[in-house]
C-alpha cells in the first residue's frame, strides 16, 4: 500500500502533493514571508526573502553591497563628563569613577608601588627613561597661580579648577610633616586641602614617596591621586576648555 504525503502551506492551507511544489507555491505567492526560520531580511529596504543566497544577491544587484551605516549612542559619565560609545562602558566607568562619591575603590596589590619603584630604579641606571632629561620632565611642568591658588602642575590645575566649579572648599596646603630617611630628617608637604583631607597628585613616583607615606601622620587623611586617578578630572577639565586649559592661569611661573 503506497502512502500519499501532503504538503500543506501554513499561510493558505493548500494542500501540495510534493514538498517542491509547496516551496514552488510559497515563492510565487510569497507566501515564505510568514514562515519560521525563512525570513531573511535586508536591512536597507526591509524586503524579505527565503533564502541568504536570494537576500545576498539582492543586496549585491540593488544595493551595491551597501554597507549599513554604523550607529554609534554617544553617552557621557554623570560624574565627570568622559565620553563613551557604549552604555555599558559608561556604567562600569560611573561605578568606579572617583567623582561619584559612593564609587567602587580599587584595590591594589601591598607591592604596587615597590614593583613600580623598582622597575623606574632600573630603568634610570640603563639610561632609558627617569631623572631630569634636557627638554622633558619637571622643566616643562607649567606652574602658575589660578584666581590666587598657586598649582605646581597642569594636573594641579584641573583638580583646582574642577573643586571650585563644585563649591567644594579648597585651599594651598602649606603644613610640614616629618619624615626620616636613613635617620635624616626630612618635610614633606601635600598639595591641597579639601576639608580635613590632605590632597597628594602624584605623576611621577620618587624613591622618598614610601617614606613620606607611611610615616604620615595616622590622625591625619591624606588622599593620593595618581596618574590613573586623575583622569576624571582632565576629562572634565578637556570637556569644557579643551586641552589647552593651562592658558586659564592667572599668571604663569
Amino acid at each position: 500500500m503506497k502512502l500519499e504525503y501532503k504538503w500543506i502551506c501554513p499561510i493558505c492551507n493548500d494542500v501540495l502533493k510534493t514538498r517542491r511544489t509547496l516551496y514552488k507555491h510559497q515563492q510565487e505567492l510569497k507566501h515564505y514571508k510568514h514562515v519560521p526560520n525563512k525570513e531573511w531580511k535586508c536591512p536597507l529596504c526591509n524586503e524579505l526573502f527565503e533564502s541568504r543566497r536570494k537576500l545576498q544577491k539582492h543586496r549585491k544587484e540593488i544595493h551595491n553591497n551597501k554597507k549599513l551605516p554604523i550607529k554609534i549612542n554617544i553617552c557621557y559619565c554623570q560624574f565627570c563628563n568622559r565620553e563613551f560609545n557604549y552604555q555599558y562602558n559608561k556604567k562600569f566607568h560611573e561605578n568606579y569613577c572617583l567623582l561619584n562619591p559612593n564609587h567602587v575603590k580599587y584595590i591594589s596589590h601591598l607591592n604596587t608601588e615597590e614593583i613600580r619603584q623598582k622597575i623606574s630604579n632600573s630603568a634610570k641606571k640603563n639610561g632609558k627613561s627617569g631623572g631630569y632629561r634636557q627638554g622633558a620632565g619637571y622643566k616643562n611642568i607649567k606652574k602658575g597661580f589660578y584666581k590666587g591658588i598657586w598649582c605646581d602642575s597642569s594636573w594641579e590645575l584641573a583638580f583646582l579648577i574642577y573643586c571650585l566649579e563644585h563649591n567644594i572648599t579648597i585651599k594651598r596646603n602649606t603644613d610640614k610633616f616629618p619624615y626620616y630617611i636613613e635617620n635624616e630628617l626630612h618635610y614633606y608637604i601635600p598639595d591641597f586641602i579639601v576639608g580635613n583631607t590632605y590632597i597628594e597628585i602624584k605623576g611621577r613616583i620618587d624613591n622618598k614617596c614610601k617614606y613620606k607615606f607611611e610615616q604620615f601622620p595616622k590622625d591625619k587623611h591624606l588622599k593620593i591621586y595618581y596618574a590613573n586617578d586623575m583622569k576624571c578630572f582632565l576629562n572634565y577639565v578637556y570637556k569644557i576648555y579643551g586641552k589647552d586649559f593651562i592658558k586659564l592661569y592667572d599668571k604663569l611661573s
